[in-house]
């Protein structure tokens, strides 16, 4: 089978193009890995130093889904974060006694159904975990775009006829929002303002 010349520089190209994108990526494949290896070293020197411990546990979600515990050796601060999960009795395990549980809450009470499919959870559901595995403070985060920017805890939970439901929604929850920072001890502040800041801040006008 004869080619043109043109046909012929044509699959030239092509062929060194191929052969150097697969060098390019072995290439970047390892640097990455070379800093991954030393951020990590980096990461462990610096939790040794200041007494920092970070753990994993299986949550439910996808296949290799998990939970975070954070420890701080000096303040004895204890910081859980859920990841995306459906409720789970591995987070009542690791949350127990937490300073701070930040759980996912993508849903309101009304899309329960949509939380089960999507296996995420309400944020009564959260509220749940919170209060059974005895969390200081319950941080609420991860909500559906529906919702905008903030999400008010009232509006998107049913009523609730138990005096320790309300009690502790309106004393210990509060919702995050993208780039939020803050420190532990301003979370009490931040728990009396929360449903203040999004009227203010969030609501459409009238």
């Amino acid at each position: 089978v004869s080619m043109s010349k043109e046909a012929d520089d044509d699959i030239r190209c092509r062929i060194y193009l191929n052969s150097n994108w697969l060098e390019f990526k072995r290439i970047t494949r390892e640097k990455c890995n070379e800093v991954s290896h030393k951020n990590i070293l980096l990461f462990q020197e610096f939790c040794e130093k200041n007494k920092l411990s970070l753990g994993t546990f299986p949550v439910e979600h996808c296949h290799e889904a998990y939970g975070v515990v954070f420890e701080n050796g000096l303040s004895k601060e204890k910081i859980v974060y859920s990841g995306d999960t459906r409720p789970c009795e591995t987070l009542v395990k690791y949350g127990k006694d937490a300073d701070l549980l930040i759980h996912e809450s993508t849903f309101e009470d009304e899309l329960q159904a949509n939380a089960i499919e999507r296996c995420h959870s309400t944020v009564s559901e959260a509220i749940e975990i919170a209060m059974k595995s005895q969390a200081k403070y319950l941080c609420l985060t991860h909500f559906s775009q529906r919702y905008g920017y903030h999400v008010d805890i009232h509006e998107k939970t049913k009523p609730s006829t138990d005096s320790e439901v309300n009690e502790y929604k309106n004393t210990r929850v509060f919702c995050t929002s993208d780039h939020m920072h803050f420190k532990m001890s301003k979370i009490p502040d931040i728990v009396k303002s929360n449903s203040a800041i999004y009227k203010l801040t969030y609501q459409e006008s009238d």
